[in-house]
């Protein structure tokens, strides 16, 4: 299981502002059907002043922050693994593995101009009129990230089933049989001799 740890705001009984506590909290694997997002910002709003107050009952200790904006982290994990699986595969396994990339690549630079976009109103909406709202460029990064990704998933859609495959050299050519045999294999190992060639 994966460390991951994160802050959290968090209340272990109902009362006033100075209930609210931060805490470090460890964050899980996903499970099957679940993605984990990293936020990128996160509000206290009504709903969560509502339960620290005791105005909506909450078993406590009580985590607070119901609204977020952030980046599915899975996706980059689903690209890296189709990415290894390149070398594996051959004619419609890359097509499929490029198709997960490409995929990949395009939740990345959607996931990332709208994060910061999301993130910069849902900030503003929350601050006094005329306050403004300075965003980190990392968005920029993964954005460009996005765009790499996409480009690696369309040229193995177009141009991966073409190239060989892992272990194609020690293959014989389709649709020819191994006339020599194993024992021919090793005999010529025993010379010095290269069996694929």
């Amino acid at each position: 299981m994966t460390s991951i740890t994160s802050k959290a705001i968090r209340i272990d009984q109902q009362g006033g502002p100075e209930q609210l506590k931060l805490v470090e909290v460890s964050v899980g694997d996903p499970r099957p059907g679940e993605i984990r997002i990293r936020h990128r910002a996160i509000g206290l709003n009504f709903i969560d002043v509502y339960q620290r107050s005791g105005l909506y009952p909450m078993p406590v200790p009580l985590q607070l922050g119901m609204e977020a904006a952030g980046v599915v982290e899975a996706v980059a994990l689903l690209a890296l693994a189709a990415v290894v699986a390149v070398p594996a595969t051959r004619g419609r396994g890359r097509i499929v593995a490029g198709l997960l990339v490409l995929a990949g690549g395009v939740a990345g630079v959607v996931g990332a101009i709208d994060s910061r976009a999301g993130a910069r109103t849902q900030v503003q909406h929350a601050l006094p009129a005329g306050s403004s709202v300075v965003t980190e460029p990392w968005w920029v990064v993964a954005a460009l990230g996005g765009l790499l990704l996409a480009a690696v998933g369309a040229v193995l859609i177009v141009r991966g089933p073409r190239w060989s495959a892992l272990s194609s050299r020690y293959e014989p050519p389709s649709g020819q049989a191994n006339l020599k045999g194993d024992a021919g294999t090793w005999d010529a190992l025993d010379r010095g001799e290269d069996p694929t060639a």
